[in-house]
């Protein structure tokens, strides 16, 4: 099984090359980097998650999957725990430095990079369940993100991001269930071969398919414009031991007792052993903190999650 996960890991790291190489040969540059995320943040990844909710889930059983957001944040919030605990023990006094080590030890990978490795290993169901899920890690991401990066102060402004297009697009999926079960209408209409639904159904399909292998593509770019002197730095090693390691490890005991479907554990512990989030660079440059560390993090968690992710999820799934 490590074997499999391994090279199922490595394959998805190897999706970012072209992203890499080219930025490099600058044809990509920040710009047109940018306008290929709005494009994915904007259209596809809500393609994405409104195709596979009504896919993928009832009214019915996406109300009985609460728990899914519920333990999504609850990852965040065990890696929140960690970090306060380890800047406590480790003295760490600079106040960009401690909020940056404490975003990322709260905050991962949860929706671009899990994604590909759960389409590969469990498909569309899988999708399903990791996709709905992302609302919780959204909701830690805007609540205890912003608390951490604000200084441990709170704006009720920050909670606008939870009406962002990849949330709109979730939200819009649970109202087509709801609807349909308020009127009594099958979801699967949209299935129907020739009918006008199933051929717009089938175009927002399609479109969604884009969304790995450019998120992939993205993040290549994005990862190669860290210097690699950039993870020379102990507390960056630090928090990658307690990110890819301590954190996992304490949240998949949890999950493993949870009553909860067997697949539904697997993609939660998959979010579990996640890097830090690319986002991170981005919301740092907005909001103020530590950028050399949070480079240094990025670059590092991901390279050893090749390695960490398997290591541990072969025990697991």
């Amino acid at each position: 099984m490590f074997l499999t996960l391994l090279v199922s890991v490595v394959c998805i790291f190897l999706m970012m090359v072209p992203g890499a190489l080219a930025f490099r040969r600058a044809w990509l540059n920040n710009h047109s980097l940018q306008g290929l995320s709005r494009i994915n943040v904007y259209v596809l990844y809500p393609c994405l998650i409104f195709s596979v909710i009504v896919s993928n889930f009832t009214f019915s059983s996406l109300l009985r999957s609460w728990y899914l957001p519920a333990i999504s944040f609850g990852i965040m919030l065990i890696g929140y725990i960690g970090g306060l605990i380890a800047c406590s023990l480790f003295k760490i006094h600079s106040r960009e430095t401690h909020k940056s080590f404490l975003f990322q030890s709260a905050i991962n990978n949860y929706s671009f990079f899990p994604l590909a490795l759960v389409i590969t290993l469990f498909g569309s169901e899988g999708t399903g369940i990791l996709i709905f899920s992302t609302l919780g890690a959204e909701l830690a991401v805007w609540t205890l993100g912003m608390f951490i990066l604000s200084g441990h102060s709170f704006r009720l402004k920050s909670l606008l991001h939870l009406l962002s297009p990849p949330m709109m697009g979730l939200y819009l999926a649970v109202l087509f269930l709801a609807v349909c079960r308020f009127f009594q209408f099958d979801p699967g209409f949209l299935s129907d071969k020739g009918t006008p639904a199933n051929s717009l159904f089938n175009a927002v399909t399609m479109l969604s398919g884009a969304v790995v292998p450019i998120s992939m593509i993205i993040a290549g770019a994005r990862i190669s414009k860290i210097k690699l002197a950039e993870v020379m730095n102990r507390l960056v090693w630090l928090l990658s031991v307690l990110r890819l390691v301590i954190v996992p490890l304490a949240a998949v005991f949890i999950i493993s007792f949870l009553p909860i479907d067997a697949l539904s554990k697997k993609i939660m512990m998959i979010v579990a052993v996640m890097p830090v989030s690319l986002s991170s660079m981005l919301l740092s440059e907005i909001y103020g903190g530590d950028k050399e560390f949070i480079d240094g993090t990025v670059l590092l968690t991901h390279l050893l999650s090749m390695l960490t992710a398997p290591a541990i999820l072969a025990f697991l799934i």
